[in-house]
């Protein structure tokens, strides 16, 4: 009955926190002035900085090394929040939205650069794992049995990090790609296509 009093909003903001944390039991609060956020909030100030970078042409040699900051901001605030115990609605709100501006801005990037399909699949591929998260929350709710999800897979997110700083380390630093980013961006929709497998897998 907890979950049905509740209330749908209250459910998928506690099974998207829930995606940060390791523990069973955590203290979830409401605080924005936490240094995660903090750490969250230099992250969109560094997609910002990506943005003006690739549109107006300036300061492209550094777009890899403003790559490997978002990425830092990524997994720093979520470290942060667990070692100092501050989990907050409004840091998950930060952090999710923080994950997919910066997808949909890499996407705009490629396609710019590159016009190639493989974007649109990549960005689609995208989609569909954060439908995936509202479906199952729904069905969860429905069924009364939202419960402790599974701990998000770091280390695919990590090597997704790790091929998209490798794409624009090719892009503005090597003179001869080794690698085709046509590949390389293959690679990424299958590394989120096993995310999304391995999240279900644990999550049944």
């Amino acid at each position: 009955m907890q979950y049905i009093e509740e209330g749908i909003p209250m459910i998928i903001l506690k099974s998207l926190c829930n995606k940060f944390v390791e523990k069973a039991s955590v203290r979830i609060d409401r605080r924005f002035c936490t240094w995660p956020n903090v750490v969250t909030l230099l992250g969109f100030m560094f997609v910002g900085m990506y943005v003006f970078q690739f549109v107006t042409g300036n300061y492209e040699i550094y777009i890899p090394l403003t790559v490997l900051a978002i990425g830092v901001s990524d997994f720093l605030d979520g470290f942060l929040a667990r070692w100092l115990n501050q989990h907050t609605f409004v840091g998950v709100l930060l952090d999710t939205s923080r994950d997919r501006l910066f997808r949909l801005t890499f996407c705009v990037h490629m396609f710019l650069v590159r016009q190639d399909d493989i974007i649109v699949v990549l960005l689609a591929v995208w989609v569909l794992h954060d439908i995936t998260l509202v479906v199952r929350d729904g069905v969860r709710y429905r069924t009364a049995t939202l419960g402790r999800t599974p701990a998000v897979n770091k280390i695919g997110q990590m090597f997704v990090m790790l091929v998209i700083g490798f794409i624009m380390i090719q892009q503005y630093w090597l003179a001869a790609p080794f690698i085709s980013s046509s590949m390389l961006l293959w690679g990424i929709a299958l590394l989120a296509l096993g995310n999304r497998a391995w999240f279900w897998s644990k999550a049944s």
